[in-house]
């Protein structure tokens, strides 16, 4: 079940970096445009979006900044070691798992049977 949640919450955080950079390019392609076209009424259109690009740009790096910042966190938390617990303390807790299991049964009876159904 963990390594499922791992999955899922790489994929989230790649579609958020993804999300991010298509900010950053938009926000860049908004603001760079009107340079690059002539014509009266696109080129109008276009410098009147330049502060909404200037915001998207400002917005995909802030997202893409602290999307790095919180990713590297839990990565050094998993690379620091965990604190070596006595090794008196491991043995013993493993009876205590074992002891509330039955063994499995050699030979089956219709009680059994009747149980399951």
């Amino acid at each position: 079940m963990a390594k499922r949640n791992s999955r899922r919450a790489a994929r989230a955080a790649s579609r958020r970096t993804e999300n991010a950079v298509t900010l950053l390019v938009l926000g860049a392609v908004v603001l760079a445009a009107p340079w690059f076209v002539d014509r009266p009424p696109w080129s109008g259109v276009l410098a009147a979006a330049r502060p909404f690009g200037f915001v998207m740009l400002l917005a995909g790096g802030v997202l893409l900044a602290l999307g790095r910042l919180f990713a590297k966190a839990p990565a050094q938390m998993a690379a620091s070691p965990a604190p070596e617990s006595g090794s008196a303390a491991a043995p013993a807790s493993k009876p205590e798992a074992g002891a509330g299991s039955a063994s499995p049964p050699t030979a089956w009876s219709a009680a059994v049977f009747d149980v399951i159904e």
